[in-house]
């Protein structure tokens, strides 16, 4: 992504590592992946899935990164629509385990109505919401061997039904130790692809990571 002024024309000199300038709080590295809503257009605009690959790992190499900030949270999981689950789950462990945790500096950025605690709380989970609005989950290896969550049943969000999901935890500081999840299933039914609809999750029971 680059820049235009406002008659239209790229603004020169162009550095996509330039922080915050015509990219809010970003560089044009981050926005370039900002497409969490079409990753299969995106793909198709880089010039296909081994392209989008190929230019993640280089996004990573060069230190583009950014998980203090939200417009990266996803960008780990796009590796997954690239036909490459297992290195959206080795960054997103390598994350988990260098990056965040449970201690006072265990954040490290602004937890901006706790997106930051939420993007940590859920790919503990193995779950990941990479674009809210499609209604599923990319799914990954969750810290925990075993987790029990309770869903609301009604409208009160009375809490009644139970989501447990069972996975090869990987610990909470498993940093150099890297477990690939590569299928799952679903109240006992094979999942076609490592992601689950929202609503067939929230109906519970239980979700086992292999």
């Amino acid at each position: 992504m680059q820049a235009k002024d406002a008659d239209g024309a790229w603004i020169e000199p162009f550095d996509p590592k330039e922080y915050g300038k015509h990219f809010v709080e970003a560089t044009s590295w981050i926005f370039s992946f900002f497409v969490p809503h079409d990753p299969a257009g995106l793909a198709a605009a880089m010039g296909g899935e081994a392209a989008l690959d190929e230019k993640l790992d280089a996004f990573f190499a060069e230190g583009e990164f950014d998980i203090s900030n939200q417009p990266s949270f996803h960008i780990p999981w796009l590796y997954g629509r690239a036909g490459r689950a297992d290195k959206a789950q080795d960054k997103v462990q390598e994350t988990l385990a260098t990056r965040l945790g449970a201690k006072e500096n265990g954040l490290p950025g602004n937890d901006d109505a706790s997106a930051m605690s939420a993007w940590y709380v859920l790919n503990a989970l193995g779950l990941f919401p990479r674009s809210p609005g499609d209604g599923v989950w990319e799914l990954g290896a969750p810290i925990f061997a075993r987790v029990t969550l309770w869903l609301p049943t009604s409208a009160d969000a009375k809490l009644g039904r139970e989501l447990v999901i069972e996975g090869p935890g990987i610990g909470a500081n498993s940093a150099g130790k890297v477990v690939h999840v590569d299928s799952a299933t679903l109240r006992g039914h094979p999942l076609a692809q490592l992601r689950v609809n929202h609503r067939a999750l929230t109906k519970g029971g239980l979700l086992r990571l292999q």
